[in-house]
C-alpha cells in the first residue's frame, strides 16, 4: 500500500512556482510522483538553480516543503538574487 502525502506532488510542484518570484520557475512531479524537481530562471531565461530530486522528505510536510523552498530562496538571495518576499501558503492536511 502506498503512504499518502499530507501535501501531493502537484500541490507541491504549484507551491514552488510561485516561491521565487519574479524569477520564472518550473516545477514538475517526476519519477512516478516520488520526486518533484525545479529550475529557477533569470530574466533571459538561463539557469539560476536546479533541484532535481526534492524527495518526500522535503516535500512530504508543510515544514519540509517550507524548509527546502527557503534554503533554495536564501541559496540565491546570498548570490544577490533579489526575490520578492514570499510565505508558505497554507495547506490541507487531508488529500483524499
Amino acid at each position: 500500500m502506498t503512504r499518502r502525502l499530507p501535501i501531493s506532488p502537484e500541490e507541491t510542484a504549484r507551491i514552488i512556482s510561485a516561491a521565487f518570484s519574479p524569477l520564472r520557475c518550473a516545477a514538475e512531479p517526476a519519477d512516478y510522483r516520488n520526486i518533484v524537481r525545479f529550475g529557477v530562471f533569470d530574466e533571459k531565461h538561463e539557469p539560476l538553480l536546479r533541484m532535481d530530486k526534492v524527495t518526500s522528505t522535503g516535500f512530504g510536510s508543510a515544514s519540509g516543503l517550507r524548509s527546502t523552498i527557503e534554503a533554495a530562496r536564501s541559496n540565491l538571495t546570498r548570490r544577490g538574487i533579489k526575490l520578492d518576499p514570499w510565505t508558505m501558503p497554507p495547506v490541507s492536511d487531508d488529500q483524499g
